[in-house]
């Protein structure tokens, strides 16, 4: 008869066990590498980047084996970049490589990407470069749900972005 089984990727040592009082061989016992690819985020976050600073590089973690084709990486847009575009080739090998991820804007904005990979899966990429604005912003209505905001205009500003720093949670207004 045949049997297959589906090892772990921690797997390190198998053995094979005759049971009751008979002695018996094994013959063409065929081992195969694992075929997996799997990357460790669908999503980067930059956050939010203030005029004049730089944003610290992020990584994306790939684990892969026996892939059927190389794999690649692309980005479109140059506010987001990547450090290599081979990611693995198809040719039985395995390992884990990081994937670093700049985030380099050159104007004002908020900004969204994806980073494209040649098996179809994508992982999106963004992040908000701002002007920090000096303005005092007043309570003007303070509910025991709700609270009021108001502020003064600020020059050549097309919206505003309100952070709630207890919860982390922003809105663009």
């Amino acid at each position: 008869g045949t049997a297959t089984v589906e090892l772990s990727r921690e797997t390190r040592t198998f053995r094979f066990v005759y049971s009751g009082n008979f002695a018996g061989d094994f013959s063409n016992i065929k081992i195969t590498q694992a075929s997996y690819l799997e990357i460790t985020t669908d999503e980067i976050d930059f956050g939010v980047i203030e005029e004049g600073n730089s944003a610290p590089n992020k990584s994306i973690k790939i684990d892969y084996s026996a892939i059927e084709n190389n794999l690649t990486a692309s980005v479109s847009t140059e506010v987001f970049s990547i450090d290599k575009t081979n990611i693995a080739s198809a040719d039985c090998s395995y390992g884990t490589t990081a994937l670093n991820v700049s985030f380099k804007p050159t104007q004002l904005g908020i900004f969204s990407d994806e980073i494209a990979f040649s098996n179809g899966t994508t992982v999106v990429v963004k992040g908000e470069y701002s002007r920090r604005i000096n303005t005092e912003l007043r309570i003007v209505n303070d509910k025991y749900t709700s609270i009021g905001l108001a502020w003064d205009k600020v020059p050549d500003a097309t919206a505003y972005r309100i952070v709630n720093n207890t919860t982390g949670l922003s809105y663009l207004v």
